[in-house]
């Protein structure tokens, strides 16, 4: 049942993520767009996270999280394959802070829980981390 979720769950976030559709958002600002990525994906940021925010996690938002958070990651990630535009990266990287400074806060949960925030600010610290 989670796999099938988990798959459901990608499908959506390779749509809303794809590097060609955040570019699109940022290029039709120039032609009227009045939703700019910046507010886009930290909508996103909040339906994957803001209904979590002060308790338990069941375990299909725990995955999303961690495959959202993931993905952030790799927006961020230099690499030959990472086609993101530089707005996109930025507004990635804004996200991923927002994400850690909300679960940082993040208090009075359930052993389950407490180990996937932890996991999740692991993935994020470890993306962040300076050398």
């Amino acid at each position: 049942i989670h796999e099938r979720t988990l798959t459901i769950q990608r499908g959506v976030l390779n749509h809303l993520m794809s590097p060609r559709v955040l570019t699109r958002i940022t290029d039709t600002r120039l032609y009227g767009n009045q939703y700019p990525l910046v507010e886009v994906m930290s909508d996103l940021t909040n339906a994957v996270f803001a209904a979590d925010a002060r308790g338990n996690v069941n375990t299909f938002r725990q995955q999303l999280q961690l495959e959202y958070v993931n993905r952030l990651i790799a927006v961020i990630t230099a690499g030959p394959r990472n086609t993101y535009d530089y707005q996109t990266q930025s507004v990635a990287l804004a996200n991923l802070r927002s994400i850690e400074t909300l679960l940082r806060g993040k208090s009075g949960t359930n052993a389950e829980t407490a180990a996937h925030t932890g996991h999740v600010l692991f993935a994020i610290e470890k993306a962040l981390k300076k050398d």
